[in-house]
């Protein structure tokens, strides 16, 4: 397919062994749902980290792709500024500081030509091919990963919460009507020409929480300018956000850890085209009654030794 602008995946991994392994599962899911991107000259990868070393071990057989995965290498002392504020420490504003970073210095340097930002936490993967939600980000839209519902109407506790909160900031800061929504930003696709998002996010999270410390400024901030400025989709269809369930590490550790033992690209592509995807539940599912039966059901085997591991995600794909 072809597309208009340069497609930029950007990746955040800093510091922690674990956000990086996750990382790289999370890419090796893309070349297996997507094989045309390793084709596709419009399309990069970037990871910001203080550590490349790390990665080369995991991409040292992928071919071409060693082309196609690039590094913005920081010291980590920057990745700790990112999160300074005036009332102390915000630990996602690092995302927007990398948004902003990336539309100022890195979207223009693929051959010139603008890119869009595809940002990805480290904690998803693709459950399938991307070309619907490609042609919505190429026509402009925004991409999330889910709508978690609107502020005025809230359709949980949480989001009941965060409205009570929001409610009491000064109204010269923010307006809510009907259409602003709490989005899940573990995907912010954003094209290039709606990159004023990212600067007025990233205000508007120092200025809320220079008022109150809310832990959900930044998501808040970058889904109310969304809202604001721009035509907002989802890709849940597309991708897993696993926030919820972190026993799936335990699973990304032990497929990594094969992928070591291989001293091939014929090894390393048959094992990805093998990944164990689609096995962690959705997050509704995860919520259900029949699920957290099953959970307790697994808790109690586990406490009399039945079984090793309270979760068990098999290792073939689905």
């Amino acid at each position: 397919m072809e597309w208009k602008k340069n497609k930029t995946f950007v990746f955040i991994a800093h510091t922690s062994i674990q956000v990086k392994s996750q990382t790289v599962f999370a890419i090796y899911s893309l070349m297996k749902q997507n094989s045309w991107m390793l084709l596709d000259p419009k399309v990069k990868i970037i990871i910001y980290t203080e550590d490349e070393l790390f990665f080369k071990d995991y991409f040292q057989f992928i071919g071409d792709w060693k082309e196609k995965i690039q590094f913005q290498i920081f010291p980590l002392q920057v990745f700790i500024d990112y999160q300074k504020v005036p009332k102390g420490k915000n630990l996602h504003r690092v995302k927007l500081k990398v948004f902003e970073h990336f539309f100022h210095h890195v979207s223009h340097a693929n051959d010139g030509h603008p890119s869009d930002l595809l940002y990805c936490d480290s904690d998803v993967y693709a459950i399938r091919s991307l070309d619907e939600i490609m042609m919505d980000l190429d026509v402009g839209h925004t991409i999330f990963h889910l709508n978690e519902g609107a502020i005025l109407n809230p359709p949980n506790y949480g989001i009941k919460k965060v409205r009570q909160q929001l409610l009491a900031l000064p109204e010269t800061l923010i307006t809510l009507d009907k259409e602003i929504c709490m989005f899940n930003a573990g995907l912010f696709w954003c094209p290039i020409e709606h990159k004023e998002i990212v600067d007025k996010s990233l205000k508007l999270c120092d200025e809320i929480f220079e008022i109150n410390a809310l832990y959900f400024a930044e998501q808040f901030a970058v889904s109310y300018w969304a809202k604001k400025l721009s035509i907002c989709a989802q890709g849940d269809k597309e991708f897993i956000h696993y926030w919820y369930m972190k026993e799936f590490n335990s699973y990304i550790n032990h497929f990594l850890g094969s992928i070591k033992t291989l001293n091939s690209e014929q090894e390393v592509f048959f094992a990805i085209q093998n990944m164990a995807l689609n096995k962690v539940p959705n997050y509704r599912f995860f919520k259900s009654i029949y699920f957290k039966i099953y959970k307790k059901w697994r808790f109690i085997l586990w406490k009399l030794g039945l079984v090793k591991e309270i979760y068990h995600f098999a290792c073939e794909s689905k």
